[in-house]
């Protein structure tokens, strides 16, 4: 099996092949992190406006976890710049989470502004709970959510294991976790999905 970043490179260049011959369809991308990181950045896509409710662009990601105290995964998503001198700036909130040195509970701050999604998981998503192949008990839950935008635009993904404005020395942990998306921008089968309506702005 190719290491991580391999496979995530060659998940991520099939994405943008995809995107590059027809922009309505999407891709599948999926990994497996253990290390050091409290928070990383997993993926991009440009969601584009649809004419009917079935076009519209669907984000499905699978995020598996250990049963564990110190297992407090988040998505954070970007979508949307901020204003910088009355100026709107395209991937204002991305940059700001993404090219500073930001703790990982300050860049769910970040997320959690007006352009940016903070999705604590599991929330009230149904759970399943397996053992892995190395004998340790983990959750597995699904997000999925259906998006709205009038233009297209990026929306950066990411995923964090910290609580947004912790106070304490104690906010983050290290991530493990796997992971399975699927990125369209809504046609055929795509009807089929449920979710959660996101309104871009």
């Amino acid at each position: 099996m190719l290491p991580f970043n391999q496979r995530k490179a060659a998940a991520l260049a099939a994405v943008l092949a995809c995107a590059t011959i027809a922009p309505a369809n999407g891709g599948i991308v999926e990994g497996v992190y253990r290390g050091s990181d409290t928070w990383l950045y997993l993926d991009r896509f440009v969601f584009v406006p649809a004419s009917t409710e079935d076009d519209k662009g669907l984000m499905t990601i699978t995020l598996d976890f250990p049963d564990a105290n110190t297992s407090n995964p988040a998505l954070m998503l970007f979508y949307k710049g901020d204003e910088e001198q009355g100026v709107q700036r395209e991937f204002g909130l991305w940059e700001r989470a993404y090219s500073t040195d930001l703790l990982c509970e300050e860049k769910a701050l970040v997320a959690q502004q007006k352009g940016g999604i903070y999705i604590p998981l599991p929330g009230n998503r149904p759970l399943t709970r397996y053992v892995d192949e190395e004998g340790v008990p983990r959750w597995s839950v699904t997000v999925t959510t259906r998006m709205t935008t009038n233009r297209a635009r990026w929306m950066f993904i990411t995923v964090g294991n910290c609580q947004p404005g912790c106070g304490s020395q104690y906010c983050s942990n290290s991530l493990d976790f796997r992971y399975n998306m699927t990125l369209t921008n809504g046609s055929g089968s795509s009807r089929y999905f449920l979710g959660e309506k996101v309104l871009f702005h």
